[in-house]
């Protein structure tokens, strides 16, 4: 298949197809495993953490299908598709741009390395002529971490909160700790999706899951990971109209 490597997610919720394809992938050349994923959600959380060239998805996962998968990403993040499925359940190509093709059950090795030589060939297309199905610069924010400087996806980061005169940022497969006050990676946030509620946190608008009144006129804001955060009344009504809920 070339000496090119990609980097590959896989969602199933069967562990055992799991365990087969990964055994399978292990004899792939220059094909890297960097996650696993057992519903949609999960999924999810997973390809906008790890932003692989390759996702392989079966196409009845729970909670979320692979087409609702595909269709909560968006092109902006969407990697080259491989679709798991039943002979009976493949067809046609849902998302023209970005499904390569689909990996009959059970899974062969044959059947394995040809979906892999097919999504090898499209990876090289894209990369020659890059679209916005990649990943933009502006959709990613530069972090120090240790001794790392790593790219987050703006996606995937749930909230920020403030660790003396350092700060974490939070996103639902890991915590990320970063050498910079809240303050200052607050101000290189796109402020139309984030919002500070109060002086330890900042939240993404779109990680929230309610927003409900508390006594001295605070709020509490719950997120869709089950955090909840203090809205300050100083900060009441920027958050209200940022999240635009009437008052």
């Amino acid at each position: 298949m070339g000496n090119a490597p990609f980097t590959v997610v896989l969602a199933d919720d069967e562990s055992a197809v799991r365990k087969q394809v990964r055994s399978l992938l292990m004899e792939e050349e220059g094909v890297r495993l960097v996650g696993e994923a057992s519903d949609g959600p999960r999924a999810i959380a997973l390809i906008r953490e790890q932003r692989p060239d390759v996702a392989i998805l079966d196409f009845r996962l729970p909670r979320l299908s692979a087409l609702h998968v595909l269709a909560e990403l968006g092109t902006r993040t969407l990697p080259l598709i491989l679709f798991l499925a039943h002979p009976a359940e493949g067809g046609a190509n849902p998302f023209p741009g970005s499904t390569v093709g689909w990996i009959a059950k059970p899974v062969t090795q044959d059947r394995l390395h040809a979906a892999l030589i097919q999504a090898r060939t499209h990876l090289s297309d894209r990369l020659a002529r890059p679209s916005r199905g990649l990943a933009a610069p502006e959709g990613r924010l530069t972090v120090k971490s240790g001794s790392r400087v790593m790219l987050v996806d703006l996606d995937s980061i749930v909230y920020v909160a403030s660790d003396n005169n350092c700060c974490r940022i939070v996103t639902p497969l890991r915590t990320i700790p970063v050498r910079e006050p809240l303050a200052t990676l607050a101000s290189r946030l796109p402020s139309q999706r984030f919002v500070r509620v109060n002086r330890f946190a900042v939240v993404n608008g779109d990680a929230v899951a309610a927003l409900e009144p508390k006594s001295h006129g605070d709020w509490i804001v719950r997120l869709r990971d089950g955090s909840q955060h203090v809205v300050s009344r100083t900060r009441r009504a920027e958050v209200l109209q940022r999240l635009r809920i009437p008052t």
